[in-house]
């Protein structure tokens, strides 16, 4: 009884996920696009997580280099607080107890740059594209959380960061030292790239306000 009230539990969770990225598509091109304090946003996310993480054993970091103005980016701030906690509560998910996850926000152009790092296990290098794809669930065994992953989050999230006319990937981190010649991964890293908005359009943006 209890094998079947989980199933349909992680069964409900599905079709619940399922009908919202079904209707993403439509909801995002209705969406109005606004001046975003990025920087504001991803504070806001970190500070929930450190919240549910106290005493957990793993450390949030927070780094934005540049000047908060040098951050906004045409969007919708509750679209973009969405693929942020995503990707760090994905980064938790993999983290090892005594882990760090390292949220990194710059400005690389006439973009902003935000990297989420964990010290998990890494990532298979034939399956750094297919974690984008819908359903698709990718947990080593001392990571398993079945019922807990739909496979949609990190569709949903790129759909929304190009949505923004941005892009999202995965990679691997790599570092020599500790007994590591390089060759494992030390982590994986979720990077997400946004164009900011001119600081005529946002002048402009705020004086209609």
């Amino acid at each position: 009884v209890q094998q079947i009230q989980h199933e349909l539990r992680r069964l409900n969770r599905l079709i619940s996920d399922v009908s919202r990225a079904s209707m993403l598509n439509a909801q995002l091109q209705r969406e109005t696009r606004e001046p975003v304090e990025l920087k504001g946003v991803l504070r806001d996310v970190v500070s929930i997580f450190e919240e549910k993480t106290e005493g957990s054993g793993i450390k949030l970091e927070f780094k934005a280099i540049g000047k908060t103005k040098e951050f906004i980016v045409a969007g919708t701030d509750g679209r973009l607080g969405q693929v942020f906690t995503n990707l760090i509560d994905n980064a938790i998910s993999f983290s090892p107890e005594g882990g760090t996850v390292a949220v990194v926000a710059k400005v690389d152009g006439d973009d902003v740059v935000v990297t989420v790092d964990d010290q998990g296990p890494g990532i298979l290098e034939d399956n750094l594209e297919t974690f984008f794809t819908r359903f698709y669930t990718y947990r080593p065994s001392e990571f398993s959380s079945r019922g807990n992953n739909s496979g949609l989050g990190l569709s949903i999230s790129q759909e929304i960061i190009q949505a923004h006319n941005g892009r999202i990937w995965a990679e691997n981190r790599y570092a020599v030292g500790d007994g590591n010649d390089g060759s494992t991964p030390v982590g994986a890293r979720f990077a997400v790239r946004l164009p900011t908005m001119s600081p005529a359009v946002t002048r402009t943006r705020s004086r209609n306000v």
